[in-house]
């Protein structure tokens, strides 16, 4: 493929890859250069977007296409398009309005959520039969009570294609190794708003040999993905609700052990990912909301990230964990994230009385010592 130079469109990108592209009321449709099709490639030049209705179901950047055509991360796709990836879109991105620069919603069609909540429904019941018990150990491990993992209705899919929901967990086709692990099981997250379902995603097990002994599985496959027709506009808004502080966090799993340990202090929510795009309904939740702290990774990915919310949200305050790399190795290094949380809320939210603002005592006696510089 070739590599863009810095400034071209996305337009000149897909032109650039020979994709030829049928004009349409402003908007171009297209085959997709992934998985085909005649018309499932939407681009809308105007604002430098695009989708694909069969295998890439969130509208996304000219970053987002390289990703996708290359199987590559971030940072990688930045380099390819000799882009900063602190800074890739210059000062175009930081004039836009705020909502050119966030992903039109349209709610998943009844069809699709059928098929959707019978696939979560079935590898919720999965989880919990005499199958599931090494899966809910992991979880446990991760430091997850029962009650969470019931309340959040994470789920077992043991692998392969289930016909009777017309889906799969699976590679996209155009992947090299698409069709080549069909025993490869994965938790599954169902992304509910209002009691909505809007997505599923799923996160693969490391380490693999532990699903799927004496396979041809790479040994560092992607950890998530999502059900194709999945739309992601942010997971866990709902418990906003009574709250005027609330934490993001990059990943579903950092948010939910968060709201497991602290959820009656702040409300807690994720994107989904470090360069996720923000959605119309996450804006519509963050509006009423007095302080929003991002704790995102502690790598360079999680930093872009936290800056780019940063820079959209005046309210928004990048924070990190004081110890690992995210939530989840806080709380297994031994950290108290109710401590913790009653820190940043004396330290960035609203007042508290009698709060500890030293930092002392963020981690179980006999686990460690945190600094703060």
């Amino acid at each position: 493929m070739s590599s863009p130079d810095v400034g071209q469109t996305l337009a000149d990108v897909l032109q650039a890859d020979g994709i030829d592209l049928e004009a349409d009321s402003g908007w171009f449709g297209g085959s997709c250069p992934q998985c085909g099709g005649q018309d499932r490639f939407q681009v809308n030049p105007s604002r430098t977007i695009w989708k694909c209705r069969q295998c890439h179901d969130d509208w996304g950047d000219v970053i987002d296409y390289v990703r996708h055509r290359d199987d590559v991360d971030y940072h990688e796709a930045c380099r390819r398009l000799r882009l900063d990836p602190d800074n890739p879109h210059g000062d175009r991105e930081a004039e836009a309005p705020l909502a050119d620069r966030c992903k039109p919603d349209t709610e998943p069609d009844d069809r699709w959520r059928d098929r959707a909540v019978g696939f979560y429904e079935f590898s919720e019941n999965y989880l919990w039969g005499p199958d599931g018990q090494q899966a809910i150990a992991w979880l446990r491990r991760r430091g997850f009570t029962d009650e969470t993992i019931r309340q959040r209705r994470l789920g077992l899919f043991p692998g392969g294609r289930m016909l009777r929901f017309q889906t799969a967990v699976k590679y996209p086709k155009w992947h090299p190794l698409a069709g080549r692990w069909r025993d490869v099981r994965c938790i599954t997250i169902p992304w509910l708003l209002n009691g909505r379902l809007w997505g599923v995603r799923y996160r693969f097990q490391i380490p693999v040999e532990e699903w799927s002994e004496g396979s041809d599985i790479p040994r560092n496959p992607p950890k998530y993905k999502h059900l194709t027709g999945s739309i992601m506009p942010v997971y866990g808004a709902d418990n906003f609700v009574g709250h005027r502080v609330a934490v993001i966090t990059e990943g579903e799993f950092d948010a939910v052990l968060l709201h497991q340990e602290a959820g009656d202090l702040v409300g807690v929510a994720t994107f989904g990912s470090a360069d996720a795009r923000m959605h119309t309904q996450a804006i519509l939740r963050l509006l009423p909301l007095h302080r929003i702290l991002l704790v995102l990774d502690a790598d360079a990915a999680g930093t872009a990230g936290a800056d780019r919310l940063a820079g959209m949200m005046s309210r928004a305050v990048r924070v990190q964990v004081p110890l690992g790399k995210d939530i989840t190795e806080f709380r297994q290094a031994g950290g108290n994230l109710r401590q913790w949380v009653r820190y940043l809320l004396a330290v960035h939210g609203e007042p508290q009385p009698q709060q500890n603002t030293s930092g002392a005592g963020l981690l179980e006696p006999g686990k460690g010592q945190v600094v703060y510089l």
